[in-house]
């Protein structure tokens, strides 16, 4: 037989191409994971809420998580005993109450993979979408950070993997049990995954109807019980002290058009930050949902569109918001809505193509050279450096017998790292502005008794209320012995 250099090489080449695929996937999961590494090893200080959510750590035993936390705090009660137990562990450090955060953060690289491919069959479709997850700047973030949003993002996807592969008529006695089991703990660490059980179990009444009616009635029986518990002692308590601030008031749906055009113009620019023409990315956005519908018959589809239905009936009857950090379990979806258009079309239909291609280009088009220079800034995500002011207090605080003055914002922030640090001075005052007007700033300092020195430790400050202005130009009446900015944080000592 001849040898014949031609089949050679088209040999060759075919075994190439089989191997660009996995190496693109898998360089994106590694880009991801060090981009997450990368920030976490930083170990920068915890921000306001963070620390605020610390305290509930450090104060309250792990069955008190099923109440109300300290300083207006919300998270599921499993991912606070979770954190708490690796506080027990490890201290209660900042890389270590991270660490659940970045681990869902680093999980849901692979888990988006699987996630993606319900929905994505073409593998230039699939490299592109999980690209647009790995380097996501929000994703990022809410890795590194002591709040429930990464787990959020995460559990959200497994419920939705989970759900479509799981049939209530053609179900063993053991994958029974544990299902009900998964379904009745799975909001106790992830809310959202709620919306994804409710989809899941209308779907199999639509599917099957009468023929699993007795397994519908058990499922939703123990899980519908154990959650009416959950949201009396937990869920209810903690909206009512919401309801009485600011936070959500406009991040529900209505039937106002401006209102939801509003709604829906925030978020988009949130979950694709930076990028700001929203106007391609709403169109490819309400294209993949009409994909998305029309694939109905598919039972990942049909499970997706009705957690979809359930997260916009939820907001509507504003029970729960869909506002940026809150609502970033939706970024995998808008990820995959944005793509399916491409995904769909074929080469034939020219126009098409080109349209969507040009639309998703120009709407992504912000993911540019100087997008991922950014990333090589070490304080890309850090807020304010609570630690830092503490340090440098106690470094010049020399006469115990000076006041520290708190402002109410950063009350979490001293607490905990006073703690943190062991430093616990014995004058210390919290300063309440209630209306954050300067006149009554001015008239809360003016009451401190006169030929003291005063150490003002503003760690934070509100951006809709801040007051370290005030206090700046407050200052300027008596003779400041001590004044520094430390990444946001302000620290001033001075004498009256």
């Amino acid at each position: 037989m001849c040898y014949n250099p031609k089949m050679s090489l088209n040999w060759h080449n075919v075994k190439l191409k089989n191997y660009i695929y996995p190496i693109l996937i898998g360089t994106i999961f590694l880009i991801g994971i060090v981009l997450r590494l990368k920030f976490y090893i930083t170990n920068y200080p915890l921000w306001h809420d963070e620390c605020s959510l610390a305290m509930s750590i450090i104060n309250k035993n792990i069955w008190e998580y099923f109440g109300l936390l300290d300083y207006n705090q919300s998270a599921p009660p499993i991912f606070m005993m979770i954190t708490k137990l690796f506080a027990n562990m490890f201290g209660i450090k900042e890389f270590v109450l991270r660490i659940l955060p970045f681990i869902c953060g680093i999980a849901s690289i692979p888990v988006f993979y699987y996630f993606s491919k319900m929905f994505l069959d073409k593998k230039f479709a699939l490299v592109i979408v999980n690209f647009l997850f790995a380097i996501n700047y929000h994703l990022i973030h809410y890795s590194l950070e002591f709040k429930q949003y990464s787990s959020d993002v995460l559990l959200f996807m497994l419920c939705c993997i989970l759900c479509s592969k799981v049939d209530l008529k053609n179900i063993s006695l053991n994958k029974f049990i544990l299902l009900t089991g998964i379904f009745t703990i799975a909001p106790m660490i992830s809310i959202p995954t709620v919306f994804v059980i409710l989809g899941f179990l209308i779907h199999q009444i639509v599917l099957h109807k009468k023929e699993i009616l007795k397994n519908i009635l058990i499922v939703s029986g123990i899980t519908f019980s154990i959650w009416a518990i959950y949201a009396f002692s937990t869920l209810l308590p903690q909206k009512f002290i919401m309801d009485g601030l600011y936070y959500w008031e406009n991040s529900f749906i209505t039937f106002n058009l401006k209102s939801l055009l509003g709604l829906i113009r925030i978020n988009l620019l949130y979950y694709l930050h930076p990028n700001k023409f929203i106007l391609f990315d709403l169109i490819l956005l309400i294209t993949g949902l009409c994909f998305l519908l029309k694939d109905f018959k598919n039972k990942s589809s049909a499970i997706l569109s009705l957690s979809l239905f359930f997260i916009a009936i939820t907001s509507y009857l504003r029970q729960y918001p869909i506002f940026e950090r809150v609502s970033l379990y939706l970024i995998p979806v808008i990820l995959v809505l944005l793509i399916i258009p491409i995904n769909k079309i074929s080469l034939s239909k020219k126009f098409l193509c080109i349209m969507f291609v040009f639309m998703t280009l120009a709407g992504l088009s912000s993911y540019n050279l100087s997008y991922f220079k950014g990333f090589s800034n070490q304080d890309l995500f850090h807020r304010n450096n609570a630690r830092g002011a503490m340090q440098d207090l106690i470094k010049h605080y020399e006469n115990h017998e000076n006041y520290i003055i708190v402002n109410s914002a950063s009350k979490s922030e001293f607490n905990y790292y006073k703690k943190y640090f062991d430093f616990y001075p014995e004058k210390v005052l919290i300063v309440q502005t209630p209306n954050y007007s300067e006149s009554e700033y001015l008239k809360s300092l003016d009451v401190l008794p006169s030929n003291n020195d005063y150490w003002f430790y503003y760690a934070y400050d509100y951006s809709h209320s801040p007051v370290i202005p005030f206090l700046k130009e407050y200052s300027k009446r008596y003779t400041v012995r001590y004044e520094n900015t430390i990444g946001g944080s302000y620290l001033l000592n001075l004498h009256k």
